[in-house]
């Protein structure tokens, strides 16, 4: 009878360590909506002149600077999907211009 209560007390144990397992992954920290940018705008290569944006940006203000080697232009966009605003530069003497990430 001993070695019955024993079992049966283990397998309590195995039980509720699966339990406690499930509630503290349920639990685990998640980055919330607001504060991670959404997948489209997470493959937006950076810094990279002619890089395609995505479909849910939409187009806000534009400016020229005048520039040692040229003319460069600015253009931001705002995404409607996670809210992040982008910045993009045209500037054909800087191959490393490109999509900035000004806040989110």
């Amino acid at each position: 009878m001993y070695a019955s209560a024993a079992t049966m007390q283990a397998s309590r144990n195995t039980a509720l360590s699966k339990n406690e397992a499930m509630n503290t992954n349920a639990q685990a920290p998640q980055k919330s909506p607001a504060t991670a940018l959404c997948e489209p705008c997470s493959g937006i290569q950076r810094h990279w002149r002619k890089a395609p944006g995505h479909a849910e940006l939409v187009q806000g203000t534009h400016s020229r600077e005048d520039r040692g080697n040229g003319q460069a232009s600015f253009t931001r966009y705002r995404c409607d999907r996670c809210g992040a605003a982008w910045e993009y530069e045209n500037n054909k003497a800087n191959q490393h211009a490109g999509w900035a990430l000004l806040s989110h």
